[in-house]
């Protein structure tokens, strides 16, 4: 992002300025919103440091097919979400797909086009290729398992994470594939492979979630805690509390907390260091070329 910022600053034609500060993001569940509003704070905190940018001429474009984005979430803190990035400079496009990239061009389902050098893509995760030649049962391109992680049909056959679909036990419907559920997956399956082996009883996949966070920008945030719902401020706070709770080490979780102190007072520190960009490697080629053999 600080490289294409660095180059539109140089960049004379205002077509091509435009496109590499556009930034398409889509889906608008939890990873897209909060990949977007990231970016855009990012993004508006990071023009000033350009002599030829203003705040106003980097763009991120969040495209969702639904109605609301964040629909893990109650309708109305989708629509509050929506509001405050909305608020922030963020383009939302709703009940939008995105079809493809061609010749730099993000192509939607409205049968518009947005000019962009990024496209991130959050709208859901496939299986690993390898998943559809196997001749077990599938549900919607994932392996089939009962609650037990068991493939249909394949005695002493197993399957976890984003390659297989395990039913909840409630409403029929299925966990989704993410780290937090896989993690908890591998944890129950062990003890199921290991009563398989030496006996004892088996235990179904049940996932409890304590609730559901989203930071949808600097110090503003939506979530739903055991079925009660936060905003603004709260949530963000929320949101960093429990992200500070994952990191391992007391060391590690202090200087985070000091790190992010400062960042409630003084601004970030933008610094480029260029590892593997284009330019760089075309001063290496011309470096290399001048030296005398």
């Amino acid at each position: 992002m600080i490289e294409l910022l660095s180059q539109a600053n140089r960049e004379p034609l205002a077509e091509a300025r435009a496109a590499m500060l556009t930034f398409v993001v889509a889906g608008g569940g939890f990873s897209g919103a909060e990949t977007a509003a990231a970016m855009n704070d990012f993004l508006k905190a990071s023009s000033k440091f350009f002599s030829s940018l203003d705040a106003r001429d980097a763009k991120v474009v969040l495209v969702h097919s639904g109605d609301v984005i964040l629909p893990e979430l109650d309708a109305k803190l989708g629509i509050y979400a929506q509001k405050m990035m909305a608020a922030a400079g963020l383009d939302i496009r709703l009940k939008t797909r995105v079809l493809g990239y061609v010749d730099g061009k993000v192509q939607l389902s409205d049968g518009g086009s947005i000019a962009a050098n990024t496209l991130l893509w959050t709208a859901g995760v496939s299986p690993n290729p390898l998943v559809a030649s196997l001749p077990c049962r599938k549900e919607r391109g994932h392996i089939a398992v009962n609650a037990y992680m068991e493939v249909a049909d394949w005695p002493g056959v197993w399957a976890l994470g984003d390659c297989a679909l395990i039913p909840t036990p409630t409403d029929g419907k299925f966990y989704p594939p993410t780290a937090q559920h896989a993690e908890a997956q591998s944890k129950i399956l062990a003890g199921n492979i290991r009563a398989a082996v030496h006996g004892g009883d088996k235990k179904p996949f049940v996932f409890q979630e304590l609730g559901k966070v989203a930071a949808i920008g600097r110090r503003r945030g939506v979530a739903n805690v055991l079925g009660i719902d936060f905003s603004g401020l709260i949530a963000w706070m929320i949101w960093r509390a429990l992200n500070l709770s994952l990191i391992p080490g007391a060391e590690r979780k202090l200087r985070i907390m000091l790190d992010w102190g400062l960042d409630l007072i003084f601004p970030k520190d933008i610094v480029e260091i260029g590892i593997g960009t284009e330019r760089d490697r075309r001063r290496c080629n011309i470096t290399m070329k001048s030296e005398p053999t």
